[in-house]
């Protein structure tokens, strides 16, 4: 588990460096998005921060940023499983882009169907569900999705058969403790990172501060794509050596 993270962790340095473009893609998505929420005023008080935390034009482009986060996938699970080979990590055609459609679909339908859920939840009648503990469930929800997804998001980029949408539930499940164990340690401080910065956006408001805050949050951002496929990279080993298997790796 300690080699896990620290390996998840770590990827993001030397992917950064060895394909610094793609790791941007993240970050200049992140950056658009907070220059969009400064428009809307979003960080104008805490307060306006909270009524706009639902508006249709920041959430939709969050679906961009879910979109950025998953394409960036494609070159760090190649780059992991080619022992850090630029140029057999870089071999990304357009067939293999088509093939991880279906990888970002499922994600996005999932982030909007939680997305749906939480109103949903909190307006219904049945245990009247505090909002708190509707976002608490969700959550936990979201990150068992995670990790029986997680194979299948890294084997699609290696080609690998055996980590289909079902192959990877089932050896997913085989591993589900370990791999929610592993998720919560890597994201959550810098899920809590993230929310911080936000945070610290909306109290300091207007100013060349508030840009400099832009720049380091969308910068953490990117961090934090491959530091989670990091996460994802290891469920995905730890799921076939369950199975007796060995993972995939790119050679020229």
């Amino acid at each position: 588990m300690g080699s896990d993270i620290k390996s998840s962790y770590g990827l993001g340095w030397g992917f950064a460096l060895a394909f610094p473009l793609i790791f941007l893609v993240p970050p200049v998505v992140e950056f658009i998005q907070h220059v969009i929420e400064w428009r809307l005023g979003v960080f104008d008080s805490v307060q306006k921060a909270e009524a706009l935390s639902n508006h249709p034009i920041r959430l939709g482009f969050g679906f961009v940023k879910l979109a950025s986060l998953l394409v960036v996938g494609l070159w760090i699970s190649r780059y992991r499983h080619s022992g850090g080979d630029r140029k057999i990590a870089g071999k990304v055609t357009g067939g293999l882009f088509m093939a991880f459609i279906p990888v970002i679909i499922v994600a996005l339908a999932w982030e909007g169907a939680q997305m749906a859920a939480g109103p949903w939840l909190s307006a219904t009648a049945i245990g009247q569900i505090p909002s708190i503990a509707a976002g608490i469930g969700l959550f936990v929800l979201g990150a068992v999705f995670q990790v029986l997804t997680a194979g299948w998001r890294v084997g699609v980029p290696l080609r690998d058969r055996r980590m289909g949408f079902f192959g990877s539930i089932w050896k997913g499940l085989r591993v589900l403790p370990a791999g929610l164990v592993l998720y919560f340690v890597v994201f959550l401080p810098l899920l809590v990172l993230h929310t911080g910065l936000n945070v610290a956006m909306a109290l300091i408001g207007l100013g060349p501060t508030l840009w400099v805050l832009f720049g380091v949050d969308a910068l953490l951002v990117g961090y934090i794509a491959t530091a989670v496929w990091g996460v994802y990279d290891a469920i995905y080993r730890r799921g076939l050596a369950a199975a007796g298997q060995e993972p995939v790796t790119l050679a020229a």
